[in-house]
């Protein structure tokens, strides 16, 4: 998914402190502040949905 065309868009709203807090984990992390938060979104998503799996799995009927 790294060179797909980006149309979709979400804003997020947050204090000022969080925001310094990301721009500074990008900074670490030698990203740029906007791909920070969308990288960590897709581990989460990405993470969530394997969880779920499992437990579906584990809801399976053996």
């Amino acid at each position: 998914m790294e060179g797909a065309r980006k149309t979709g868009r979400l804003d997020l709203r947050m204090a000022e402190e969080q925001l310094r807090q990301i721009d500074a984990a990008a900074d670490v992390n030698g990203i740029g502040a906007s791909q920070r938060p969308s990288s960590r979104l897709m581990e989460s998503a990405r993470r969530d949905i394997a969880e779920q799996g499992l437990i579906e799995q584990l809801r399976e009927p053996v």
